[in-house]
């Protein structure tokens, strides 16, 4: 009776998890549902919540709560340091929700398996949702988020299309989500969306290599592939541009590529705004200059999750999770003490979250950057996600 009662509870943080996940698409369909579209992103999380409270009995507290009050405390040195802004509040109540929530669902025994599956079907639910948004009149700024907002169902899609003895039927559902979300994908993908997606494959393929020569020559030929595609880049756009001219198709990545090329503007001015976070740093590397000043200073954020640190925390944020990044990407690509399934999950992880973060978004309001640190950690320290046998 206990294993079964164990084995529901795992199902259900698994359901949670991957609602946590998914909530982003959640929220649309809310609002599309109820008309509002304020203060929505806060129901999934909250939900999600109160359920792992219930089921749960405090599983990995001391993790949570270190965790939480380690990231807590700048906020509260930066209170003293600046004052109060509308970017600190902001910021504050984004991590309270995409953070502490997070740490605290994911905290919980889940099997990584389930929460893939789970994550499909919510998709797969919600996949009607995409048809009552006006994707092709959409501002830039909006196509750059539902880019994001579908990678989820990309990614999860493919890791199910490369799994062995999976039922044909399931297969097959995972082949609709892949077309279905991958055609919306072109319509209004983005570079960093692609770049997941490639990076993505890339892992997926060098994980799914079992012997060491069969990786070294997998990464050889993928970089070999890259080199080769990013020396021809705008011959490759523009051909697929007329492919897709021909089929009555317009896709916002591609047309937004060609532009940035043509222009020398690859980078979108990042390349400034770099230079003025680093600037900014070195004037108190140490503790930062708060959280959120920047952007107050700026009117802009920095668009990259190190900078953006330095310039908030210094090194004294930076380095302990910088720490935790890598030592996530060494157990994705070296670690001997997680099994493959662990090692795919942390992929589709961080895939979801560092490329978003470095480039595209400000890392205190996405959930799967901190997911991918709390299972990082839970990893690191021994243990696994699941007691499932």
């Amino acid at each position: 009776m206990h294993n079964i009662l164990s084995g529901r509870i795992i199902k259900i943080n698994s359901i949670l998890v991957a609602i946590i996940i998914a909530a982003n698409l959640v929220t649309i369909s809310l609002s599309i549902l109820t008309g509002l579209d304020k203060n929505l992103i806060i129901i999934p999380f909250i939900f999600c919540l109160l359920i792992s409270i219930l089921l749960n009995k405090g599983k990995n507290a001391i993790i949570i709560i270190l965790l939480s009050v380690f990231f807590l405390l700048f906020f509260f040195f930066s209170y003293l340091q600046v004052g109060v802004n509308i970017y600190l509040i902001e910021y504050f109540q984004s991590f309270l929700i995409f953070g502490v929530i997070s740490f605290f669902v994911v905290a919980q025994p889940f099997d990584h398996e389930k929460v893939l599956h789970y994550t499909m079907v919510i998709y797969g639910f919600l996949s009607l949702v995409l048809l009552e948004m006006d994707i092709q009149n959409m501002p830039a700024g909006n196509k750059l988020g539902f880019g994001y907002l579908i990678l989820p169902a990309i990614l999860g899609s493919m890791y199910g299309l490369f799994k062995p003895k999976l039922k044909p039927f399931i297969k097959l559902f995972y082949l609709f989500i892949f077309i279905w979300y991958g055609y919306f994908m072109v319509l209004a993908g983005t570079r960093g969306a692609y770049f997941s997606i490639v990076l993505y494959v890339f892992i997926l393929l060098y994980l799914k290599s079992n012997l060491n020569y069969k990786k070294f020559i997998t990464l050889l030929v993928l970089i070999s592939i890259s080199v080769v595609v990013y020396l021809n880049m705008m011959e490759i756009l523009l051909n697929l541009k007329e492919i897709l001219y021909s089929l009555n198709i317009d896709s916002n990545f591609i047309d937004k590529s060609i532009i940035k090329i043509q222009n020398d503007n690859v980078d979108n001015g990042r390349y400034e705004l770099y230079e003025i976070a680093f600037y900014s740093f070195s004037k108190s590397w140490m503790y930062g200059n708060g959280i959120g000043f920047f952007q107050y200073l700026n009117d802009i954020y920095v668009h990259n999750v190190f900078l953006e640190m330095l310039d908030e925390g210094g090194i004294l944020l930076t380095i302990p999770v910088t720490i935790c990044v890598i030592y996530g990407t060494f157990l994705m690509f070296l670690s001997k003490k997680i099994d493959k399934g662990h090692k795919l999950f942390l992929c589709f992880v961080f895939c979801l979250a560092i490329p978003k973060v470095m480039v595209s978004s400000i890392y205190w309001k996405e959930q799967s950057f901190w997911i991918f640190l709390m299972v990082t950690i839970l990893l690191s320290s021994g243990r696994r996600l699941t007691t499932e046998k």
